[in-house]
């Protein structure tokens, strides 16, 4: 693993020097590793978590999909914590997790399809909210958290976001609905595709998310898998829907439009040949907003699959103005396995094909920005 952070180390130092066409950093970047002895209770990677604080103490909370189970990490003792067994059968049970939210011990939120599920440290379902009832699926779409659309509670108002997937009405409509669980109201957001989207009609392949990890000042922010520009809604602002300056415009984008009924290779090389924005995550600690952009594959691979396909790490200030971008190594980092704490930002060290991990620890570099 040491040479990768060596990579890394170069590459965050390079680009702090490079004058880039779009900005110049000057800063400097603290980067540590952590290393999480595991056995077969724990996974070495969990694209379906969640990153909270307990008693000052930054753990996380991953969703064993193989066991059937949540798994907790302490990220500052680096060990692992408890393993809870979640029922599939009964009264306590509860199918495949999509998203988790850790509020308190008594409020782990689990969203699995078309329902949300509410359980207690010891795994006992404590609520559970058919979203069917309480969706217009027909009107709206289905009610869906994913690994791009977060699973988060906002305490103040008892409030969970879900994004509305409309098989029917792909183009148009409202992308987001927010759920009042204390009197089981919803309230459809009017969040919606950009102009580039139904300029394509919908055509985009396989990048039709919408992402969201957090709110960001009291504001929920978001983003397109298609698009540069970042995006904030604010339900009690003179204007709700802020587009972020300092980027390309979402009209600017190029990504290519598909054919209409296009043959599943198509959809394969256009996924493999574009660029993807994946979801948007505020780092309140820093006044930071960090971003990871999957590109086209490195040229020098002859074959490449999706496994080759570039990612770069960009940031931006509070304004959501762009100020810079670092090139990760390459088959290093999980693509959906990145968090924030006060600690820093976590990128999970267990790519696939890099050969410096294994599967007897979790592995992490936290990057800590000055």
């Amino acid at each position: 693993m040491i040479q990768w952070r060596y990579v890394l180390f170069l590459g965050l130092m390079l680009a702090s020097c490079h004058k880039s066409k779009r900005a110049t950093f000057s800063g400097k970047v603290e980067i540590t590793h952590i290393k999480i002895p595991i056995t077969h209770k724990q996974l070495n990677t969990y694209p379906i978590s969640h990153a909270f604080e307990e008693q000052g103490i930054p753990k996380l909370v991953g969703y064993n999909k193989p066991a059937h189970a949540l798994n907790f990490f302490d990220l500052v003792a680096e060990k692992a914590g408890e393993v809870v067994p979640l029922e599939k059968q009964g009264p306590n049970g509860i199918g495949d997790i999509k998203s988790i939210y850790y509020h308190n011990q008594d409020s782990i939120f689990l969203y699995e399809q078309g329902k949300l599920q509410i359980v207690n440290l010891q795994g006992r379902l404590t609520q559970s909210m058919d979203l069917f009832e309480l969706v217009d699926v027909k009107q709206y779409g289905m009610p869906v958290c994913n690994l791009f659309f977060k699973l988060n509670y906002q305490a103040e108002n008892h409030t969970l976001l879900f994004t509305l997937i409309n098989q029917k009405k792909p183009i148009e409509g409202s992308l987001v609905a927010a759920l009042d669980i204390k009197n089981s109201q919803v309230a459809y957001l009017p969040i919606s595709h950009t102009q580039v989207f139904k300029d394509r009609k919908g055509q985009v392949g396989y990048m039709r998310n919408i992402g969201f990890y957090g709110y960001w000042q009291g504001k929920i922010l978001y983003n397109f898998q298609y698009a540069s520009s970042l995006f904030l809604y604010d339900p009690n602002g003179p204007e709700p829907l802020i587009q972020s300056s300092g980027l390309e415009t979402a009209e600017a984008e190029t990504v290519a439009m598909l054919e209409d009924k296009a043959p599943s290779e198509a959809y394969d090389q256009h996924m493999l040949q574009s660029t993807w924005y994946f979801t948007v995550m505020p780092d309140p600690w820093r006044n930071l907003v960090y971003r990871l952009e999957w590109g086209a594959p490195n040229p020098k691979y002859e074959h490449p699959s999706n496994m080759e396909k570039s990612m770069i790490f960009s940031v931006f200030d509070k304004q959501l103005q762009y100020l810079y971008s670092y090139p990760l190594p390459d088959h290093t980092y999980e693509l959906n396995n990145w968090f924030v704490n006060k600690n820093g930002l976590y990128l999970n060290a267990s790519h696939p094909k890099n050969t410096a991990s294994g599967e007897d620890f979790m592995e992490f570099d936290v990057l800590k920005f000055k």
